[in-house]
């Protein structure tokens, strides 16, 4: 939050205290920055106060946190610089210096680190697809992981061609499930042409699947036809003026 607006926050951190990432608030965890989405884990991430500075360190999160476009390895710390992008689900964190940066460094140089997380919630459609009654065909396979597996993969790599035909990107695949979204204009049209380009590769998802179905090179399993399900969902992040950004600002003493 900008510490200037009426919603505004700061927090301090001394040498070696750390500021938990999640997306549900801790009991009685007073430096926490919650994250209100599914994607985001209990326990995601950390930033912490160390000698070097302030690093920052993936919990072993379902989804993955990434450093100016890099995955992290969890549990790795990584020191974090001005100018630098964490990007942990549809939430983007900008490490910046405070706005009245050059006035308060030139007056203040040699006292503390000033830091600031910016956090541009932005609109995305989400995709999920999942594979009917997969884990019956893993039973009735069992002696046979592997052609499952490698039917599963060239399914997935087809679905994937389409949401990338159609703009979307790959969020995960994971066992039977398959997750993207379509997410970077925050304007109201650029939202509504997202869902569309969502609303778009569902049905072709469904086009194709049924097309995969009937060849035995794709789908070899006769008595587990091949079934996707689709599901969409719209998330709008909170809309504000070019002068509030949504902010968080952490000082380092």
């Amino acid at each position: 939050m900008l510490p200037e607006s009426p919603d505004g926050w700061s927090l301090d951190l001394t040498e070696g205290e750390v500021l938990s990432i999640g997306r549900k608030p801790g009991a009685g965890d007073k430096r926490r920055l919650v994250l209100p989405f599914p994607e985001v884990s209990g326990q995601h991430a950390e930033i912490r106060c160390t000698p070097d500075g302030w690093t920052l360190i993936d919990n072993g999160s379902t989804n993955g946190t990434s450093l100016n476009g890099t995955r992290l390895t969890p549990g790795k710390e990584y020191v974090l610089h001005s100018g630098d992008k964490v990007k942990i689900a549809q939430y983007d964190l900008l490490v910046s210096p405070p706005f009245n940066a050059a006035r308060e460094m030139d007056e203040d140089r040699d006292e503390q680190d000033k830091t600031q997380f910016r956090i541009h919630l932005i609109n995305a459609t989400i995709l999920v697809g999942d594979i009917v009654d997969f884990s019956g065909l893993m039973e009735t396979y069992a002696s046979e992981p592997d052609l499952v597996m490698r039917a599963q993969k060239m399914v997935f790599d087809a679905l994937n061609e389409e949401i990338h035909r159609h703009y979307g990107q790959l969020e995960k695949i994971a066992g039977d499930a398959i997750m993207a979204y379509w997410s970077g204009d925050d304007s109201k049209e650029g939202a509504a042409l997202q869902a569309y380009q969502a609303c778009l590769t569902a049905l072709q998802m469904r086009t194709i699947t049924a097309r995969l179905a009937k060849d035995t090179n794709f789908w070899p399993f006769k008595k587990h036809p091949l079934v996707v399900d689709i599901a969409l969902a719209t998330e709008q992040g909170k809309q504000l003026p070019a002068t509030q950004p949504i902010l968080f600002s952490a000082w380092k003493n």
